[in-house]
This record gives structure tokens, C-alpha cells and sequence, in this order.
């Protein structure tokens, strides 16, 4: 029983993994340099533009000239997958919810660990604006991530004691 448990919770992980996989199959692609004019998807509002992002999140630190900086951010990869895979063994199985969350997380942090391997940086490619305004250019394993992240919040703000605490005295008060 427990060796099939095992392979479940590692076989979610492996399919959740692919997040990051469109990102190679779009960028490591024919014609696929950097910097290459690339069409507007959504007019005004979505357009493909290829940048190599060496730092972390929405671009944080990637004009820093550090010293081993792809070290760096391959070491916080490595260790924040290893959090994540650790904190996620010790969820019930029953927690289906925090589950998928940390998977989509997984899934982006180990897609963007491996272009920061090949590559030494991150390729982002989706361009995001409304007029002038610009989101920073991010990939499909950041949009996992930040699925992820916004699910896992969710779940902790629903089921968090504080708020169990608030609606049982909200309870209390209307009997």
C-alpha cells in the first residue's frame, strides 16, 4: 500500500511537471532566438516576445551582474523544490486542494530550474499589456507557479483558525 501511494504522489508530480514543457516546445523550437520580432496574439492586450530573464520573478535581479548568479538561482530552485516536495509528503492524501497547488507550483519552479540549466536564465515569452502598461514577460511555468501560489493562499485563508474563529462568534451572536 504504501509503495503505490508513493508512486501516485510521484506520478501527479511528473504530469503536473509539464507546465513548463510548452515553454520549451515554443522557445526551443525553429527560429527561436531571442530578441526575434514574434506577433501580437490579443490585439492590445497579448503578444509573444522572447526575453532571457537571469533573475528571479517578473524580472527581480535580472540586470544584476552577481557574481554566480545562475549558481544562485539554481541552488533557491533546487531547495524550493525540495520544500515543496517535503511539505507536500506531509499533507494528508485527503487534501486534494493544497495538493494541486503545490503540484502547479512544482510543476513551474522544476520547468523554469531546467531552462536555468540549459541556459543559464529563464526564457520568457508572453507579453501581457493593456495600452502603454506592461505586465512583466513571463512563461507558462510562471503562470503554474503563480496558479499555484494563489490556490495554496486560497486554501490556507479558507480553512485558517482565525477565520474558523471569526464565523463561530458571527454564529454565536446571531443565536
Amino acid at each position: 500500500a504504501a509503495e503505490a501511494s508513493a508512486r501516485a504522489w510521484v506520478g501527479s508530480r511528473v504530469v503536473v511537471a509539464l507546465p513548463g514543457e510548452p515553454d520549451r516546445l515554443r522557445i526551443h523550437g525553429p527560429g527561436a532566438d531571442v530578441g526575434e520580432a514574434e506577433p501580437e496574439i490579443v490585439s492590445g492586450l497579448l503578444s509573444l516576445s522572447r526575453v532571457r530573464n537571469r533573475g528571479a520573478a517578473f524580472g527581480i535581479l535580472a540586470d544584476a551582474a552577481l557574481p554566480y548568479q545562475a549558481a544562485f538561482f539554481v541552488t533557491l530552485s533546487l531547495v524550493a523544490l525540495g520544500a515543496i516536495v517535503l511539505y507536500a509528503r506531509r499533507l494528508p492524501a485527503t487534501a486534494i486542494l493544497p495538493q494541486a497547488a503545490l503540484a502547479f507550483i512544482l510543476g513551474g519552479a522544476f520547468g523554469n530550474l531546467i531552462d536555468r540549466v540549459r541556459q543559464g536564465a529563464v526564457t520568457d515569452f508572453l507579453e501581457v499589456y493593456v495600452g502603454t502598461h506592461h505586465w512583466p514577460t513571463f512563461n507558462v511555468a510562471d503562470s503554474g507557479i503563480t496558479v499555484g501560489v494563489l490556490i495554496l493562499a486560497w486554501d490556507i485563508w479558507k480553512h485558517s483558525p482565525e477565520k474558523d474563529d471569526v464565523n463561530t462568534t458571527a454564529i454565536r451572536k446571531q443565536a
